[in-house]
């Protein structure tokens, strides 16, 4: 008579030897599939685009830890007009989201660099002589530096994010496009609309700088008195 007694060894060798390695495997196969859909996600969906690498704590950042932290924007007859507080020495720049994809923001208009007393230094600097006329102004009145964006559509979204040379990722990194840290900008919406005649503008110099007539969509207005 055959005597199985060897392969019933070798059986529960193999078992034993299964539910050891089994384990293992799983792990690497799913770490493996991890890293490759994190891959797929860092990289942009646009061809012949250059893959994000994120700046370090982008997954934990919050709006405010880059760029000015009050970003507004401001509907007016004349455009959107992007508004924040600005920092002597700083250089900033306008992003607006890529319409085609809604995923990225893209350099928009020219960088500006505030020096205090409201001196720009700027390539792309605003007449409010013309309509259709788009870059920066600085109201001294409220402290605001303004980009004006007049290529906008009625009834249209428009979102945007500024980037300022002293933006730093968590450990002190320069943050060179702020695709790579977007959990950190503060993104101001703009839906422009027709102006509603007689309503009041944000600010007296704005006013008179920016637009005759309109409301601002996104902050409140500043009480009177």
């Amino acid at each position: 008579m055959k005597d199985y007694s060897l392969y019933s060894i070798n059986l529960d060798c193999y078992l034993v030897l299964v539910r050891k390695v089994a384990p293992l495997f799983a792990v690497r196969v799913a770490a493996t599939a991890a890293l490759v859909i994190a891959a797929t996600l860092v990289s942009p969906r646009v061809s012949g685009a250059a893959p994000l690498v994120h700046m370090v704590g982008w997954e934990t950042a919050q709006a405010g830890d880059a760029g000015p932290v009050d970003t507004k924007a401001l509907v007016s007859s004349r455009g959107v007009g992007v508004f924040f507080s600005p920092k002597d020495g700083a250089t900033y720049r306008v992003y607006r989201h890529d319409r085609t994809n809604g995923r990225r923001f893209v350099p928009y208009g020219e960088p500006v660099t505030f020096h205090d007393g409201g001196v720009l230094d700027t390539q792309d600097p605003y007449d409010p002589a013309s309509a259709s006329d788009s870059g920066w102004m600085y109201d001294a009145t409220y402290d605001y530096l303004i980009y004006i964006d007049p290529n906008v559509t009625r009834y249209e979204e428009y979102y945007y994010l500024v980037w300022s040379s002293w933006d730093r990722d968590q450990v002190g990194h320069p943050i060179s496009d702020p695709n790579t840290y977007l959990n950190g900008y503060v993104v101001a919406p703009a839906f422009p609309q027709a102006p509603a005649h007689g309503e009041k503008m944000f600010g007296a110099s704005f006013k008179n700088d920016f637009c005759c007539s309109g409301v601002s969509l996104t902050m409140p207005q500043p009480s009177s008195g």
